[in-house]
């Protein structure tokens, strides 16, 4: 019996990678078709080579197919290309074409590796690059180019709502020079009159969102 056990076990990683891209993209399209609607609690930790600013609560509302709020007494700064930009162009398929890209280790687990390219360039994402767990079918990282906040990568740590590929905690690494701060921000800080970073370093930033307490609809 523990012979065969062994032998199973390690049949798993190749059953996994088995999979095509295709595969694997029409698996992850169905988790995120079946949440209609959620709810989150939302903790934004951000950190900006010019802006200082405390943890901020907020709560985020998500509703297919487009609908996309947050609520925060504060100013919440919360880059959509690690939300609802990643379900928009998962769930059109006839949108995109799916180029495998091979494997990468991540968070200690072989990812596969694909670049969605849309197949018509009117849209906001202009081309996005997923690593995606082929077991539990949900996007360990993303780095999606948009037209108007230029290319956002975003790293996915999951917990009890795996199931339905929603992360308890984001963390986004920032282009600052090309990230659009929100106009309530610059104008609260007055932000014309923002300096500028010295070094390169300085232009890159991050932004961490913890989330908690999902209220899902199917």
């Amino acid at each position: 019996m523990k012979i065969l056990l062994y032998a199973i076990t390690l049949c798993i990683p190749f059953m996994s990678f088995g999979q095509s891209s295709d595969e694997v993209i029409t698996k992850l399209q169905a988790k995120f078709k079946k949440v209609k609607e959620y709810t989150v609690k939302a903790q934004i930790d951000t950190r900006l080579p010019f802006i200082k600013m405390l943890p901020v609560s907020a709560q985020i509302l998500y509703k297919q197919p487009d609908v996309f709020k947050v609520e925060s007494k504060g100013i919440a700064i919360i880059p959509r290309q690690g939300f609802d930009q990643i379900g928009k162009l998962i769930n059109n398929s006839g949108a995109f074409t799916v180029v495998p890209q091979g494997t990468a280790e991540l968070q200690g687990v072989l990812t596969q590796v694909v670049t969605l390219i849309p197949n018509q360039d009117t849209g906001e994402v202009l081309v996005g690059k997923l690593w995606i767990d082929p077991v539990k079918i949900v996007v360990l990282k993303s780095q999606l180019t948009t037209r108007s906040n230029g290319t956002v990568s975003a790293d996915f740590v999951y917990g009890t709502q795996a199931v339905n590929a929603l992360p308890d905690k984001i963390t986004f690494s920032i282009d600052t020079k090309k990230f659009k701060i929100p106009k309530a921000m610059t104008g609260d800080m007055n932000s014309s009159a923002r300096p500028k970073p010295e070094t390169p370093s300085d232009t890159k930033g991050s932004i961490t969102i913890y989330l908690s307490n999902y209220i899902v609809k199917y």
